[in-house]
């Protein structure tokens, strides 16, 4: 009842206004959400920034202002989206900096799929990424809220609260010798485990985005596939990174 609006990863019932989002969400469903949620909301539970009253006034100084009212809107929202931007930035890791060699494993015999979470989570208990706990949080996690842990077609991205045992800021990558069912309908059966221990809820984002762009390039599941070293997957990472800092 204290709620205003509720963010869900699957549609449930409630008298708030209620928006649905993806697990992770690439830029353009972050744009579309926001601009949802301010038609949708309204500034009813947004602070206005004050300070575009003065730069309205710089602009009428100097500029002819036919809409005022419709400039002073548009300024407002565009300040506030990057402010939204500012707020998520600072020091976030790249893909290749918390993905090791050390933390890919291939070809990986599971049963199912709590056996496939368990063995991804291998490396990272090994390395001291994170501890057992969080191996049993993220399971919990899954049967509790159901397999929203599976992001896309044929990926799981297993996680759990940083409190729940995150020593360090890791990615694993797993490829399973024979996909199986989490129970997620239209994105089963799952063939690829990026287990992620997170320490916060920041500075992982970078790293995700950038495996959000990596699984929609086909040709980074022919290397997952076709991977014989963990180093192939590392050099692809690298590459990608490098076309993307060119762009």
């Amino acid at each position: 009842d204290d709620v205003d609006v509720i963010f869900s990863t699957k549609l449930i019932k409630a008298t708030q206004p209620i928006f649905v989002v993806s697990p992770i969400m690439n830029n353009l469903e972050k744009a579309n959400l926001i601009k949802n949620f301010y038609r949708k909301i309204g500034k009813t539970v947004v602070t206005e920034n004050y300070y575009v009253d003065d730069l309205l006034k710089v602009i009428i100084k100097h500029a002819v202002v036919k809409r005022p009212s419709e400039l002073k809107e548009e300024l407002n929202n565009l300040i506030l989206n990057y402010s939204y931007v500012d707020g998520i930035e600072g020091r976030q890791p790249m893909l290749s900096e918390i993905v090791t060699k050390e933390l890919i494993q291939l070809n990986v015999e599971a049963v199912d799929w709590k056996d496939a979470i368990k063995k991804s989570a291998t490396s990272l208990v090994n390395h001291h990424k994170i501890t057992e706990g969080y191996v049993k949080a993220m399971i919990d996690s899954a049967e509790e809220s159901g397999p929203y842990i599976v992001i896309t077609k044929h990926v799981a991205l297993p996680h759990a609260r940083p409190e729940d045992g995150a020593n360090e800021l890791a990615i694993s990558i797993t490829t399973l010798k024979r996909p199986v069912e989490f129970g997620n309908s239209e994105n089963d059966p799952v063939k690829y485990v990026f287990c992620l221990s997170a320490l916060d809820n920041i500075t992982h984002l970078n790293a995700l985005s950038e495996l959000v762009g990596l699984l929609g390039d086909h040709a980074f599941y022919e290397t997952l596939e076709k991977a014989k070293e963990p180093s192939e997957i590392i050099n692809f990472i690298e590459k990608y990174e490098e076309e993307m800092s060119l762009s």
